[in-house]
């Protein structure tokens, strides 16, 4: 399940699967707090963009006219989550 659903998602544009893969934590998170009634801590949600941001700006990727952008891929989106 979970296994076949990340090779799917990195089948799409990987760097794009990363960013996706990255935001599990926040998802994890909402989960937490919204089933659980168990918010993480200060420290954690602090971290949590820094994560995200950092993958996000690792996978950008330069273009012939020297700017940078993000592919959005719908196959790493839906299968990544």
């Amino acid at each position: 399940g979970a296994h076949a659903a990340t090779v799917f998602a990195l089948g799409g544009d990987p760097l794009f699967g990363q960013i996706v893969k990255s935001a599990e934590p926040v998802l994890a998170a909402i989960v937490g707090t919204v089933f659980y009634s168990k918010a993480p801590s200060f420290y954690k949600v602090c971290c949590l963009p820094i994560i995200v941001g950092g993958v996000a700006f690792a996978s950008l990727k330069k273009g012939v006219d020297g700017s940078y952008s993000l592919k959005f891929d719908s196959t790493a989106l839906i299968f990544g989550m």
